[in-house]
């Protein structure tokens, strides 16, 4: 069941030691399930899992930017900024798209990974949140 999917992937991020390549695998084979509570465990324990910056790590969270679920989509925004180490060029051009999502939840996301992802002082973030300042969506704009 999904419920024993997603606490097993949990248990493997609490017992397994960083870089371990078969949990970091099977974690990534978790991101394609079905149930967003199996993803969302999936994502969540490569920032346990993976050394900031794994580049597979980033290509199979930066995947799950482009899934049909929203809240898949926002998961991974949350978990990018938690992978890759601040001011990494790769957040921003992973998220930008994104600020244009037709879910306000996601471009909420969006913004706020740029908030906790971006080095401090980065012009494209700083632009880019300027811009979400004009949002019609109320929960973008704050």
């Amino acid at each position: 069941s999904a419920s024993v999917r997603e606490a097993s992937i949990l248990a493997l991020a609490d017992v397994a030691a960083q870089g371990d390549a078969r949990v970091i695998a099977r974690a990534a084979s978790c991101l394609q399930d079905m149930e967003l509570c199996v993803r969302q465990a999936a994502m969540n324990s490569f920032a346990v899992l993976v050394e900031k910056g794994d580049q597979n790590a980033v290509d199979a969270v930066s995947a799950c930017l482009h899934h049909t679920a929203d809240c898949t989509r926002q998961v991974a925004l949350g978990t990018l900024p938690r992978i890759l180490v601040r001011g990494d060029d790769r957040l921003y051009s992973s998220v930008a798209t994104l600020l244009k999502d037709p879910s306000d939840t996601v471009r909420w996301s969006a913004v706020m990974a740029l908030a906790t992802g971006a080095k401090v002082g980065d012009g494209r973030a700083v632009a880019a949140v300027l811009d979400c300042l004009e949002d019609s969506a109320s929960i973008v704009r704050q």
